[in-house]
């Protein structure tokens, strides 16, 4: 903080100019500098900061062959970017997007995809009650390299709710696609007890090609639980 003095030309000044504070006091007239505050970060924003700082170093790591070869990767696959579909993503955005996915969930950074392009149809995974416990029916074709990358689920909601928006809970990472899943201790740990026969809840999950490092999106569903 500085004590300022006026010319003949200017009298008086207060308030905040730029990043400048002018304020009276017994004193004189002072300048200060703006208090700009903090903004907060959340635990998940900071991590991914974390990460995409880790992936750059590790980009700038790999040899220059390393890094033609997602370049080469890239074209192949034709990813669309999230802004513009008609624009494909770069080798150094492709290793970005795979391996951000891979590091958030605890998986080691991939640097040489295999080319191919998986494919998974008939999709349909349900929450279900059997004999006491909540399983995940994993219905569907898949490919025999494909996993879970992660799983969320809600409690309970109305059967008109059609938007959960934050109320989902991760339950697990990293989930082999083979028989059915029981999630019941998770789910209660999280909700305190497990849904009943007739109830509305939401599911979604990530699916991932281990050996091309292929991202499928996001599938969110809405489900009434029913007991086999």
């Amino acid at each position: 903080m500085a004590i300022i003095k006026l010319s003949g030309l200017l009298t008086d000044i207060r308030g905040k100019i730029g990043g400048t504070v002018f304020k009276k006091t017994s004193g004189g007239l002072t300048m200060q500098n703006a208090y700009l505050g903090k903004k907060n970060i959340s635990v998940q924003t900071n991590q991914s900061l974390t990460i995409n700082s880790v992936l750059q170093t590790a980009w700038n790591n790999l040899t220059e062959a390393q890094q033609t070869y997602w370049t080469t990767w890239a074209n192949f696959m034709q990813v669309g970017q999230r802004k513009n579909k008609s624009l494909f993503l770069t080798g150094y955005q492709a290793f970005l997007k795979v391996n951000f996915y891979f590091s958030f969930y605890g998986r080691t950074i991939l640097t040489a995809p295999s080319f191919r392009k998986g494919h998974i149809e008939d999709v349909g995974f349900v929450p279900y009650l059997s004999a006491g416990d909540l399983l995940i029916d994993q219905g569907g074709v898949w490919e025999e390299s494909s996993s879970i990358l992660a799983m969320w689920i809600s409690g309970t909601v109305s059967s008109s709710v059609n938007n959960i928006g934050s109320r989902m809970r991760m339950i697990n990472k990293d989930v082999a696609l083979a028989g059915d899943y029981d999630i019941t201790d998770e789910y209660v740990s999280l909700f305190g007890a497990l849904p009943s026969a007739g109830d509305t809840l939401f599911f979604r999950y990530m699916i991932i090609d281990e050996l091309s490092g292929q991202l499928y999106p996001f599938v969110t569903t809405k489900v009434n639980i029913v007991s086999i």
